[in-house]
């Protein structure tokens, strides 16, 4: 059944979309196809990073964005229209380096960008420890306004200061900590580790120079509110140096079966909704972001699942991690 799965996905490029009952209208993240975006005027940009005028004309930036996830170039044309290089931008750039020396310096020049992880076959991954969703519109360090609110969000806590003069401690995360006035905690509590990042599985090619890393994400946020889970799959190929670095194949994505989640509020459990997946594919390209669910409310894991298959096809040949949980336990 797979291979026939697979020979329909080489024609066809799906994008992505989540559909649930009007009874809960967390879930924000339907992917309708390209939509280009003209400067609005309610967006600036301060500083090096976006002003947004109002909780209004923010929220309409972030379903936009979700809408384009399918198409980060639509997203990134419209920062450079702004002059303003996002979060995900700095992490790309980097991940396309080849020379060690040069990566090494640049991730120096731009700690909160990349997170280290040992992968299941001891070999080194360079997260990106934002959600796809927030990286567009957050600068390198976290940073973003709404109104008169300057906010940063980091991988596992959120500040936030209506002080412009605090700008200066809110970027440097142990000083935030101890400043009572301006910080914001939201720990992660989707899942147990209290990190953000789980499954992290690679299937190789033939060629044991190429792969796919596939890694499922989870992030809480206070500004806005927002309980957010994606998958994520790159292609990579190994440099003569030995590091690995994000290569184009011809396909690289994930497809998966309906999903069924649980969300939990203040008078109890709530669902059965669904997320209904289509596959979601760059071809050709070296990675897909996926937000699969964006919620005012944290999921019930125990009660929640979502398997996807992350997929990559190269020279006629598929490299697959299948049966990835979305909600583990």
């Amino acid at each position: 059944m797979k291979t026939i799965l697979f020979a329909l996905l080489v024609l066809t490029v799906a994008i992505t979309g989540c559909k649930k009952d009007s009874e809960t209208a967390n879930n924000e993240s339907t992917n309708t196809g390209i939509q280009l975006k003209s400067i609005n005027t309610g967006i600036q940009l301060k500083n090096g990073y976006l002003v947004f005028e109002d909780s209004v004309i923010f929220n309409e930036h972030l379903i936009w964005i979700m809408q384009n996830e399918a198409n980060p170039e639509i997203i990134d044309q419209f920062n450079k229209m702004l002059g303003f290089e996002s979060f995900s931008e700095v992490y790309d750039k980097g991940m396309r380096m080849t020379d060690p020396a040069e990566f090494d310096e640049y991730r120096t020049k731009n700690p909160d960008c990349f997170r280290k992880v040992i992968l299941e076959d001891n070999s080194v991954f360079w997260e990106m420890p934002m959600a796809s969703m927030f990286s567009y519109f957050v600068d390198k360090q976290g940073v973003y306004q709404i109104g008169e609110i300057i906010i940063r969000n980091t991988e596992d806590i959120d500040f936030s200061t209506i002080n412009p003069q605090k700008f200066s401690i809110i970027i440097e995360t142990p000083l935030a900590l101890l400043d009572e006035e301006i910080i914001k905690k939201y720990k992660e509590s989707l899942i147990a580790t209290k990190t953000s990042h789980y499954s992290y599985r690679t299937a190789y090619f033939k060629w044991s120079d190429r792969r796919i890393v596939a890694r499922l994400y989870a992030s809480s946020s206070t500004y806005p509110t927002k309980h957010k889970y994606e998958s994520r799959t790159t292609s990579q190929q190994r440099h003569w140096s030995g590091v690995w670095v994000k290569a184009k194949i011809d396909e690289v994505g994930q497809t998966s079966q309906t999903g069924v989640y649980y969300v939990k509020t203040s008078n109890g459990n709530r669902g059965p909704y669904y997320i209904n997946v289509a596959p979601f594919f760059k071809i050709p390209g070296d990675e897909t972001r996926v937000t699969m669910l964006s919620s005012s409310y944290p999921v019930v894991n125990s009660m929640s699942s979502c398997l996807i298959d992350h997929i990559g096809k190269r020279w006629g040949e598929y490299a697959i991690v299948d049966d990835n949980e979305l909600f583990p336990d």
